[in-house]
């Protein structure tokens, strides 16, 4: 393109470094190029620049030096012969400030433009110095200072400087750069080098510098995670690196120190620590079982309530979570059962098998047992509205009750509350017969008094306790339950005063109806034959 005629350099209007940088500006606009492509037309030229260069230059930042500016020149597409006016205003703007005839005493609080001057010059000097000598002049340094000038050289010679510098000054430099420049950095640098670097920096400073990296070099870095984060025990710091990265890194790391993942967890949080937990259970139920383990009660909890998925998702979490809940220690995880929320807690019971189920059933206290059994039929019916889910759940109550050794069966049914006498009608007969066994009789007065189908429990009470129960139930429930009562079983149970007294409490005409069934049901008695008058 023709420079002079299309981007004329107004001599009079460029006065100081801020026009200088303008009228580049407008140049690069003109010429329809990026800065990146500036830079890249720059590198067949005989003085190529770098598009941090371009940057620099376009803000006005430091004294431009004359290769940098014949670069940019050459990168919009001026010739060579259209350079000099631009070289000639370069000096007349910013050479003067370089050649102050006397001295002056600065304030600490010195001015913008002569701050960037100075920058400029110090840039310079740090490119042309060996990279050994350049490290202890930038050690000697504040870490943002030391920011600032690597900041504007090239990244390669930036990287040479940073490597000669002892890991602590490394990493406080490093984390004083924006997060993209000190990515590219610490990529460029060897594995080695850049795990000491990290080393010497804060968690949030190195997520900072993970966050432009790409995920195959943080794997890489972290293939001995202990050499940037330090030893395992130190657990926060373990932690606050993990909690931002990707969660398959995270179970990588995890494995390698299973002592002390239960802290790191903690460290990390519920949420997230759910994720790695399913990560972990797909690799080793028996590891992740003891890294659960050890985690404090109030944790645990609040990872279990992430981990039980909704409906929707739990074929797909099953095998996982009901492989390493197998594995984990029954009266610990029963105790997290006794306090969690009913709903979670009977999607939990869904996700475990039969035996699994039972194993933390017979783990648990006789209260909480009972609680369990009682409300999950009712939790499952209201929180699965999956049909897949439908048979099951209306009977898992009572069939995980008939599974029960028949011990902790009695002891469960003396604390049966009228409200779960489902329970009860949906059992076995056999086991029916041993749960009212157990009970007291005012309780399964309540029971009858509640439910509707009241005559499978009637039926499963022996002789003598259905005469106890029958003697003090209200008189609403003495009726239809005798109406309905077998008249053999009648018969058998009760003998005639006993019955009598039993009527009484009802109606005159329904005692009637039953007292005559009941003699017609009740055994012929066998009549003493006639004595007969001695024939005379």
């Amino acid at each position: 393109m023709a420079a002079e005629s299309q981007v004329p350099l107004d001599a009079g209007a460029v006065t100081n470094p801020a026009d200088f940088a303008a009228a580049l500006q407008r140049l690069m606009s003109e010429s329809g190029r990026s800065p990146d492509g500036v830079a890249k037309v720059s590198r067949s030229s005989p003085e190529p620049i770098s598009r941090g260069t371009v940057y620099n230059l376009l803000r006005g930042q430091g004294v431009p030096k004359q290769a940098s500016l014949e670069g940019f020149l050459y990168g919009c597409g001026l010739p060579a012969a259209a350079h000099r006016v631009w070289l000639a205003k370069r000096d007349a703007i910013f050479l003067p400030a370089r050649r102050s005839p006397a001295p002056v005493v600065r304030s600490t609080a010195r001015p913008k433009g002569d701050s960037f001057v100075e920058l400029a010059i110090e840039v310079e000097v740090l490119e042309r110095l060996p990279a050994a000598v350049a490290a202890e002049r930038l050690e000697r340094l504040p870490a943002g200072r030391a920011a600032e000038q690597l900041a504007f050289i090239d990244a390669d010679l930036a990287r040479e400087r940073l490597a000669e510098m002892r890991p602590d000054r490394a990493g406080a430099v490093l984390a004083e750069l924006k997060p993209d420049l000190a990515a590219d950095l610490v990529s460029r640098e060897s594995v080695a080098v850049a795990r000491r670097q990290l080393a010497a920096m804060s968690p949030a400073g190195i997520t900072r510098i993970f966050a432009g990296m790409a995920g195959d070099r943080i794997a890489e870095l972290l293939e001995d995670f202990g050499a940037v984060a330090g030893p395992a025990e130190d657990v926060e710091r373990w932690g606050r690196i993990l909690a931002p990265l990707d969660a398959e890194i995270g179970v990588e790391v995890l494995f390698t120190v299973p002592a002390q993942a239960a802290g790191i967890l903690e460290v990390i949080g519920p949420a997230t620590s759910a994720q790695l937990l399913i990560l972990m259970g797909r690799r080793s139920a028996a590891t992740t079982a003891s890294v659960f383990g050890r985690l404090p009660p109030a944790m645990a909890e609040d990872i279990l309530y992430w981990l039980i998925p909704s409906t929707d998702e739990m074929r797909a979490t099953l095998p996982t979570l009901e492989g390493f809940l197998a594995e984990a220690d029954p009266a610990y995880i029963g105790m997290l059962l006794r306090d969690m929320m009913p709903g979670p807690r009977a999607r939990l019971f869904v996700l475990m098998t039969h035996e699994v189920r039972l194993r933390y059933l017979v783990a648990l206290d006789d209260e909480t047992a009972i609680w369990i059994l009682g409300g999950i039929d009712a939790e499952l019916r209201a929180s699965l509205r999956s049909p897949s889910y439908g048979t099951t759940s209306k009977t898992l109550g009572s069939h995980l009750y008939n599974a029960l050794p028949d011990e902790q069966a009695m002891r469960i049914a003396r604390l049966i509350e009228p409200d779960d006498v489902d329970l009860i009608a949906r059992m076995p007969e056999s086991r029916r017969r041993v749960a009212l066994a157990a009970m007291d009789v005012e309780r399964i007065v309540l029971f009858l008094a509640e439910h509707d189908q009241r005559q499978a429990i009637v039926d499963a009470l022996d002789d003598n306790r259905l005469r106890e129960v029958m003697a003090i139930v209200p008189r609403e429930v003495l009726e239809p339950t005798l109406r309905r009562m077998p008249l053999d079983r009648l018969a058998q149970v009760w003998r005639p005063d006993e019955l009598r007294a039993l009527l009484a409490r009802l109606p005159r005409a329904v005692a009637a109806e039953i007292r005559w069934a009941w003699r017609a049901a009740a055994p012929q008695r066998t009549r003493k034959p006639a004595r007969r008058k001695p024939a005379r």
